[in-house]
């Protein structure tokens, strides 16, 4: 068995940088019982591993005077987002939209896209999830989500079936 740098994983390109809930904390001066409500209503996205080890992509965040914070854009689409599959979350994230000129949602961002039109996509992919249908457009094209009914592991398919158990382990390996 060869031995492979994380950034040769195709899910943790997509997924992108990962900061641990320690620096986080760190970074944002919040309090742990104050990030995990942060997590629960969709204020922030927090992956967690297998092991229960829970990590938060890096691209979320922006740098205000002294203290780090969720960017302001993001959070309508987090909490539009929030009662579905957080790695979902993380690969929608990363990948290219038609409506939003063929940017990803965090690229559209950076560009200085109009933040409303991002959050009109999320609502619109939550209804989506929500009622079980793939994304339409190129989302579908580049991802898709189920949950496994015999092993209950969410499976992200980009190209092919990746288990949340191999992208927590792939992430772990650093």
């Amino acid at each position: 068995m060869t031995e492979e740098p994380v950034t040769d994983n195709e899910f943790a390109q997509v997924v992108g940088v990962c900061w641990s809930e320690h620096k986080v904390l760190t970074a944002t001066g919040v309090t742990s019982q104050t990030l995990a409500a942060w997590r629960k209503t969709g204020r922030i996205l927090g992956l967690q591993t297998s092991d229960g080890t829970r990590l938060y992509p890096v691209d979320q965040f922006v740098q205000r005077a002294d203290a780090v914070e969720v960017r302001p854009a993001l959070l309508p689409v987090l909490g539009a987002l929030r009662s579905f599959d957080p790695w979902a979350v993380a690969v929608l994230l990363h990948t290219p939209a038609p409506e939003l000129d063929d940017a990803s949602p965090l690229g559209w961002l950076t560009d200085g896209g109009a933040p409303e039109v991002l959050a009109r996509l999320a609502d619109t992919v939550a209804q989506e999830w929500a009622a079980g249908t793939p994304p339409q457009g190129s989302l579908g094209e580049h991802y898709n989500v189920a949950t496994d009914p015999v092993s209950g592991l969410t499976v992200v398919s980009l190209g092919r079936p990746v288990s949340a158990v191999e992208v927590a382990e792939a992430l772990d390996d650093d």
